[in-house]
């Protein structure tokens, strides 16, 4: 039997403006769909790199740690990438209240801290340095290779050259330290000198919503717990982090709905315009499925071209989006365009699926045609009266001819008229929900989830005074500012209820005054050691919004012995809203004798996070 489907690509070129129509509308409809799927790819890829760039992609941190602890990391099942600080010394800066660390750190460990290479390239030589731009701003010299600088490192003075710039850390910058970076051998040479501290950064194998547990598993299987913190900031993040981009999705999928209610019509016209032939084509011996196949075989040679057009399209798109709108959009300046395999693929699929659904009605309607009812219904001429009421324009009911026949038309052809109303609605749909998702993109929430204040005061160190009462009242005085969140800080253990309360088992380690000496006495190692934060009311009203269960009242936590705990101590050690727990610490009286203290307390309420003013690494809180 003759293949009909062969009159596809005669159909295809004898109307083809038609042709054209339907294959922009494919090409649209793809493009629009990649341009979608890669922008919101990009703007969350953007917003992680964001977030590491504040904070460092680390998972997991440990101080001070000993050549066996570190071999246990490097062979740990968990562990997917290890960094290794070596810190040979410090020098103070006392006048700007910040730290310059001299350290030893290749291109991983400065990675998994948030830093790069920018300019020239790591120290490899004696006599060498990299510095970042805090670090010159404290060296007194512009963050440029080429120039000399002195250091004095243990009491010896060094001059290096600067052979690289390093991107400066946000969160190190923040807590006031600074670092240079020297070469293998010449930490080699001068930690001699100076007392070595290795510090480690690791990240683990886990998915998203699984780091967290896999950290805390490596530095409990090492037995490094009291030694270990945690990126907290990227940690929430990645958690909160949905494995589907629900934004691109949405949008796609309506990009998709769109398409199909644009294609079907174009489909639908082709369709009707050729009655007649596909009648001819029944009474010729064609059969219903051959006649499908026709209509069908159109659609996916459009396709074949359409889909590659608007891939390409959609990329130049996507990168016009980031070029001219991506910062604007996001509010991310390092906005850059991420193009996925992924995006590409969903994006042929979805188009494909558009022409193949959009095609499907006006198909099985093609092979529906009745030979004697497209010959009857497809063959009449007007009369001489009505072309003359056409010319006229005006019926003999005296209504307009354009309207009469827009109401008959509508009515006749209800079925195109709905198709009609429904893509305006999904055009205007569309642009609302673009409106809506691209508005949402909330850059002060990705900010705060890395530093929580706009401008911080800090001590130098647990020594000295931080401000007081009328310090406070007067920056609250000042026209712009909103709120002042203050702690008192100070470090302590913390006991549940399920553990040894029993003060007397144990004894503490306590300090006379100079002229007295120490005491020699064991150290009381129970508990959970902790920075215990004492919060102003300001500080206490704003941890009410990131309550996750119990509850904080303003006047009880002023009153009563209550305590608040944020959840990643709440998981870590499983405390909950409601336990009782022990408080221990110490205080230094009048004759500088550190005086033991435990107090029991009531967990009042967990909250997701503390009021902090730099990075939210958790540690205890």
């Amino acid at each position: 039997m003759k293949r009909y489907t062969e009159l596809s690509r005669k159909y295809l070129s004898r109307r083809l403006r038609r042709t054209l129509y339907t294959l922009l509308g494919v090409a649209l409809a793809v493009a629009f769909i990649t341009a979608i799927m890669i922008t919101f790819e990009s703007i969350e890829a953007s917003q992680l790199q964001s977030m590491e760039n504040s904070v460092g992609r680390y998972h997991g941190k440990v101080v001070e740690t000993s050549e066996s602890e570190l071999m246990d990391l490097k062979i740990h099942v968990l562990i997917e990438e290890l960094g290794i600080q070596k810190i040979a010394g410090t020098i103070e800066f006392p006048e700007e209240r910040a730290s310059l660390f001299i350290e030893e750190a290749n291109e991983l460990t400065l990675n998994l801290r948030g830093k790069s290479v920018k300019e020239g390239r790591l120290p490899e030589r004696p006599g060498e340095i990299a510095v970042d731009s805090f670090s010159a701003q404290l060296l007194g010299i512009t963050p440029e290779t080429g120039q000399m600088v002195s250091l004095d490192i243990g009491g010896k003075k060094r001059t290096y050259e600067v052979v690289g710039i390093v991107s400066k850390a946000r969160q190190e910058s923040a807590m006031s330290k600074a670092f240079v970076e020297i070469s293998p051998e010449e930490f080699s040479e001068i930690s001699e000198e100076s007392r070595v501290v290795k510090n480690a950064y690791f990240t683990v194998e886990a998915p998203n919503n699984g780091i967290r547990v896999a950290a805390l598993k490596v530095a409990s299987d090492l037995e490094i717990r009291d030694k270990t913190t945690y990126n907290g900031s990227l940690i929430y993040f990645l958690e909160n982090l949905s494995p589907v981009n629900w934004p691109a999705v949405v949008l796609g999928l309506l990009v998709a709905v769109a398409s199909m209610v644009s294609i079907y019509n174009t489909v639908q016209i082709s369709v009707l315009e050729r009655i007649r032939e596909f009648g001819l084509l029944r009474a010729a011996g064609a059969t219903p499925a051959q006649i499908r196949k026709v209509v069908f075989r159109e659609s996916i040679l459009v396709s074949l071209v359409g889909i590659p057009l608007g891939l390409a399209t959609g990329v130049l798109l996507s990168f016009a989006i980031a070029l001219y709108a991506g910062s604007q959009l996001t509010g991310l300046g390092g906005f850059a365009t991420m193009i996925s395999p992924l995006s590409l693929l969903l994006g042929a699929i979805l188009g494909f699926l558009s022409v193949v659904v959009s095609s499907l009605i006006p198909a099985l309607r093609a092979g529906k045609v009745s030979p004697v009812e497209a010959m009857r219904q497809y063959g009449v001429e007007p009369s001489d009266f009505e072309v003359k009421g056409i010319v006229k324009g005006q019926s003999s009911s005296g209504e307009k001819i354009p309207l009469k026949l827009a109401k008959r038309n509508m009515r006749r052809n209800l079925r195109t008229t709905i198709i009609s109303v429904i893509s305006m609605t999904m055009a205007a749909t569309l642009f609302i929900a673009f409106s809506y998702f691209a508005g949402n993109f909330d850059t002060e929430r990705i900010a705060r989830g890395v530093v929580k204040s706009d401008f911080s005061i800090r001590v130098a160190s647990m020594y000295d005074d931080g401000p007081d009462e009328q310090t406070i009242e007067e920056i609250l005085s000042f026209e712009d500012v909103q709120t002042v969140a203050a702690a008192k800080f100070i470090t302590g253990r913390l006991l549940t209820e399920y553990e040894d309360w029993d003060l007397d088992s144990r004894s503490f380690a306590t300090f006379s005054n100079p002229e007295a000496g120490m005491r020699a006495t064991m150290v009381d190692n129970s508990g959970m050691y902790m920075a215990l934060l004492a919060y102003n009311d300001l500080g206490i009203e704003l941890m009410k919004t990131k309550v996750i269960s119990g509850s904080i009242d303003l006047t009880r936590a002023t009153s009563e012995p209550v305590i608040i705990i944020d959840i990643e101590n709440s998981n870590r050690h499983g405390i909950k809203a409601g336990d009782r727990v022990l408080l221990k610490t110490y205080y230094l009286n009048e004759s500088m004798v550190q005086v033991p203290v435990a107090s029991e307390f009531v967990v009042a309420a967990v909250v997701q996070e503390l009021p902090s003013v730099v990075g939210y690494t958790v540690e205890g809180g």
